[in-house]
């Protein structure tokens, strides 16, 4: 069908039908936004998401964003019909660029013109980093060398020994002259001379000119200008100038973020920034660039040759290590690899299946990523996971591309004249893939690994052979040389409703799978892939295009099995089957209490859910409530949770013996403590809003609790009284002595009191319950002292609360002899030490201020973590550690109003260098309970590092992870940061969270600046204090065990 080039008022009509009721100024407004004259440049490079970009702002700007919104909607579709008219007319003669000029016409307006096009927000990746010629796309990669060699390298050539007498020289007068001579000195030679001296011969002279640019006009420059002189910044073999670049790189970034119609946009810089830190942290492996070996001439250590010969070799490294004359050798080269192979072997009784990865992954990555999905099938087949032979090169999508990762083929971004550069030589590795590690009895394909399942069942060589594919949210194949695999013939455009599938459907047997909400492949291009095969077996989701855990892998292993002809009813299968979706299920209860939320975050259906599983065997379900009250402990404070309470339930409701219940309920003390039964008790006085759980059940646990209560304290009491009898006189008026007295073992043989005392139930607390179950426990002993039952407890609940009262206070007395924390206090006394570390040993809020006030004006370190301090005990000890230079409380149970407390003590110590206010590696192993800061203690904290205007607090490191700092709290971190002098340490592991990375860089600049300055000021005595605060020499023999350091440290140590 013959399409023509509408007229003025057929472009008219077509906008208003579009637009719907719009007015004359906004049709002409909507007209102009979808002109060929405003998007020629993004339809030349065939970027339509950037010409979207660009008519939604110049609806923005012409409308205003209230009535832009209402229309961006539809310039979607609109702009893929003026593509399709513009792309027809091209065709027919008329040309949408002026002819490429001679050499005599070579000048900075022509470099300009051809690097960045007429589009100041098209990106140009194929320009930029293959080399492809915007003019004649179906050349391929390297398609722009030979012209660019041809008319500048003898220009950057007359740079070798400087400007001065270059025809270059005269660039230098203008802004847009010396920005195009970056890219000229800069990134020409990358294209046209890769791999020998000539690549870097002007690198240096284009650094130092970039730097001029920066410095003169930056801000100013287009952003697309910026980019390239950040980038050759990036190209030096200098730490400090890279770290500069990069976070040069990552501020565009973020520039862009937050506007929506910028988006596109906003994911190619990201990656641009990704590719910056692999960058830095291979200067900072090496100290230089083991690429440029080849070029500078230099010899290759082993690590660096080591590294050279890596499969896994970045995109942008490979392309400086080969001679050619253009990526395709280096593509070729990686392509005729021998196939990397995991794992290799058949075993007979099962299948054997190929499984290729999508684009940005390698085998490792996708079968890491995917292990969950794969699980199921690793009982029917033996998976043999590959890596894509041509190395990733970031082409702006949303994901970040990471060192190592993989493709199977490049594609051109015209979408009519698309091309799969790379194809080819990609099928001919399949087969040798095939010839070594064959025959395969299918092929299983994610996202563009997918789509080689589908080209190769449709091509079926002798040599890449398949019985049945899998795929996976896969587009079909696009390439214009091979349509025909896929497509009953060439469409008129590569949008719904124009496709059509091949007439003659392959016989091959297909499993498919993809996302309802998929974005980066759109769903009918999924569905359209399926009706190539005869009889597809379609499974949809609604989630998006990675989502493993929606993949259904049951459902898979059974197709395997009735494709295969295994019998239905394998009883290994099955089982194995059924024990993995019981697993899954438990993991994901269990992964519920261990969340970030606590046990608040459970809700009963979720262990009613992991009841079903487990209600019959008493091991699993015990196993249940370690894990509950095992994430209890890191909210201390918290009542006693219901899922706890369903599970203590469950436990019990088949036992009718009292003492049974008693049993189970010392378990429960063990696990967690005397406060449970307390908190326990809390939650069985709501039984009657608990279905299912009988009121005979509750009162009998309840009574189980006061007589296991009153039990213990009857005993406690004794064991105090026996004390009492044969203590002295002076021992029993004063704890000292008392302490002494035992310490000196002069009470050996005495019975120590148990721990019950410190959390029985107090009358007069904050819970009317907890009040309710100290009447009952008192009432209980009252009944054992005395052998009379009280009738009415609260008639005489004043008696009653005093003996309880009196009782309580003998045994807590004893039991203060006992710790071991006012011991230690004690012994520092006159002491020598210097460095006190005291983790993980049981320390109380009251041992712990002991040893701060009797250590805290002449100890150097004093190191507390992993003890149940809470925010009492850091309120405390913060009091006395005004000569502290080292204090740790990781994993001490601290929340904001403790750092409320930590932050005066920044303000008041002259001497505190090191706070350690995160988790160690024992956390875990010990039971502790993790610091829990949020953004109002970090804000504190913030708060007291000082400003301007301010005495700046002395700190030079602060650490802060596994807190429960967010955003907001890391704002103020980073402006406290920025406004130190001092601080050169900050760990903070949000910064990890995705969208954090232009803060993380921000400090991590912040503190390089800091650390060089102190340096530079050369002050012996403080560069000796801080070097004894940060690595203290104490610590030397026994760094192979300690955790020192972090990757937020300057230099990453």
């Amino acid at each position: 069908q013959r399409v023509t080039w509408p007229s003025r008022t057929h472009r008219r009509a077509m906008a208003a039908a579009a637009a719907g009721d719009c007015s004359a100024a906004e049709v002409a407004a909507f007209r102009s936004a979808l002109s060929p004259e405003a998007l020629a440049g993004f339809y030349l490079v065939g970027d339509l998401q950037g010409a979207r970009d660009a008519a939604a702002r110049a609806l923005a700007r012409d409308l205003g964003a209230a009535r832009c919104s209402a229309l961006t909607s539809k310039v979607k579709p609109r702009v893929q019909q003026e593509y399709c008219l513009w792309r027809t007319r091209q065709s027919r003669g008329a040309r949408a660029v002026p002819d490429r000029p001679s050499s005599s016409e070579v000048g900075p307006q022509h470099v300009l013109d051809l690097w960045f096009g007429p589009q100041p927000d098209a990106w140009r990746n194929s320009l930029w980093f293959l080399g492809v010629d915007p003019d004649a796309p179906e050349r391929g990669d390297g398609g722009l060398v030979e012209p660019l060699r041809t008319m500048y390298l003898p220009l950057i050539e007359s740079c070798r020994g400087g400007l001065s007498g270059s025809p270059l020289e005269e660039w230098t007068g203008t802004i847009q002259g010396r920005v195009a001579l970056v890219v000229v000195l800069d990134q020409f030679p990358r294209l046209v001379v890769p791999g020998t001296p000539d690549m870097l011969m002007c690198a240096g002279l284009a650094q130092e000119v970039a730097k001029e640019v920066l410095s003169d006009q930056g801000e100013e420059l287009p952003w697309a200008h910026r980019l390239f002189c950040y980038l050759a910044l990036m190209h030096a073999e200098d730490l400090e100038l890279v770290s500069e670049g990069a976070l040069n790189i990552l501020r565009l970034t973020e520039s862009f973020d937050s506007r929506d119609s910028y988006r596109g946009l906003s994911a190619h810089l990201r990656d641009t920034w990704l590719v910056a830190q692999e960058h830095l942290s291979l200067l900072r492996r090496f100290g230089r660039y083991p690429h440029y070996n080849l070029s500078l001439g230099r010899e290759s250590t082993e690590a660096e040759a080591t590294w050279l010969r890596s499969k896994k070799l970045p995109f942008w490294a490979a392309r400086s290590t080969f001679v050619g004359s253009s990526s395709q050798a280096g593509a070729k080269k990686q392509a005729e690899q021998k196939p990397l192979v995991l794992p290799s072997g058949v075993k007979h009784n099962r299948l054997h299946i190929l499984v290729l990865h999508g684009m940005k992954m390698n085998g490792k990555s996708f079968e890491k990523k995917a292990r969950n999905f794969f699980g199921p099938l690793r009982d029917l087949a033996e998976l043999v996971f590959i890596d894509g032979p041509r190395p990733y090169v970031a082409a702006g999508e949303t994901g970040p591309a990471g060192i190592g990762v993989r493709c199977w083929y490049d594609s051109t971004d015209d979408s009519g004249s698309m091309q799969y550069v790379g194809l080819g030589d990609t099928l001919g590795y399949m087969e040798r893939v095939c010839a070594e590690s064959g025959p395969f009895d299918g092929v299983l394909g994610f996202s563009q690994g997918g789509c080689l399942a589908a080209i190769m069942a449709a091509l079926q060589k002798s040599t890449l052979k398949f019985r049945f594919c899998v795929i996976i949210s896969a587009p079909y194949c696009r390439d214009s040389k091979r349509l025909e695999l896929h497509l009953k013939e060439a469409p008129v455009d590569h949008i719904e409703g124009c496709v059509r599938p091949r007439v003659e459907p392959l016989e091959m047997p297909s499993f498919h799978v993809w996302g309802s909400t998929d974005t980066q492949i759109e769903p009918w291009r999924s569905e359209l892939l399926s009706r190539v095969f005869k009889d597809p077996v379609v499974h949809t989701h609604t989630a998006g295009h990675w989502a493993p855990s929606n993949w259904p892998a049951k459902e898979l292993a059974v197709w395997l099995r009735d494709t295969i002809g295994l019998p239905s009813d394998d009883a290994t299968v099955g089982a194995s089957l059924e024990i993995d979706e019981r697993l899954r299920k438990l993991s994901l209860t269990a992964k519920l209490v261990r969340g970030q939320g606590g046990v608040e975050v459970v809700v009963p259906s979720d262990i009613e859910q992991a009841l079903e599983i487990c209600r019959t065997d008493q091991e699993l379900l015990l196993k249940l409530l370690n894990l509950v009250l095992g994430r209890l402990r890191s909210t201390p404070g918290t009542s006693f949770p219901e899922v706890a309470y369903i599970i203590v339930a469950a436990l019990l409701e088949e036992v009718t013996d009292l003492e049974e219940h008693r049993r189970q309920l010392h378990h429960l003390q063990e696990v967690w403590g005397w406060r449970a039964f307390t908190q326990l008790d809390a939650a069985l006085q709501n039984s009657d809003a608990k279905p299912g759980v009988s009121g005979d059940l509750c009162e009998a646990l309840r009574s189980a609790i006061v007589d296991i209560f009153a039990q213990q304290l009857e005993q406690d009491a004794e064991a105090a009284a026996s004390w009492m009898r044969v203590a002295p006189a002076e021992a029993q008026q004063s704890l000292t002595h008392l302490l002494a007295w035992r310490v000196d073992g002069m009470a050996e043989g005495l019975a120590r009191p148990s721990e019950c005392a410190r959390e029985a139930p107090r009358f007069g607390g904050a819970l009317y319950k907890a009040t309710y179950l100290a009447l009952r426990v008192a009432s209980r002993m009252h009944e054992v002292r005395t052998g009379k039952a009280l009738e009415r407890p609260r008639d005489q609940q004043p008696e009653l609360r005093k003996m309880y009262g009196a009782v309580l206070h003998d045994i807590i007395t004893i039991c203060d002899a006992f710790d071991e924390d006012k011991a230690l206090a004690a012994g520092l006394v006159g002491s020598s030490v210097r460095h006190l570390y005291a983790n993980g040993n049981g320390l109380s809020a009251v041992g712990a201020e002991a040893i701060a006030a009797v250590g805290g004006s002449f100890l150097h370190t004093l190191s507390l973590g992993d003890n149940r301090l809470n925010d009492d005990g850091t309120v405390a000890v913060a009091k006395h550690c005004g000569g502290v230079v080292r204090l740790a409380l990781a994993a001490s149970g601290i929340s904001d109003v403790g750092a409320r407390s930590l932050a005066d003590l920044i303000r008041a110590s002259r001497v505190l260098r090191w706070l350690d206010l995160g988790i160690s590696k024992s956390t875990a192993a010990l039971g502790e309970v993790p610091n829990r800061l949020g953004d109002l203690g970090a804000e504190f904290l913030a708060e007291a590092l000082g400003g301007p205007g301010d005495v700046q607090a002395p700190l030079n490191a602060l650490v802060l992870v596994h807190n429960s700092i967010t955003a907001p709290g890391v704002r103020a971190l980073q402006a406290a940061a920025q406004r130190s002098k001092t601080l050169v340490k900050l760990e903070l592991d949000y910064l990890d969270a995705r969208g954090q990375e232009l803060a993380r860089e921000e400090i991590r600049a912040a503190l390089t600046r800091n650390l060089r300055t102190l340096e530079a000021a050369g002050d012996a005595g403080e560069l000796r204090a801080r070097r004894e605060a940060l690595d203290p020499e104490h610590l030397e023999e026994i760094k192979s065990v300690y955790r020192v350091g972090n990757a937020y440290s300057p230099g990453g140590q």
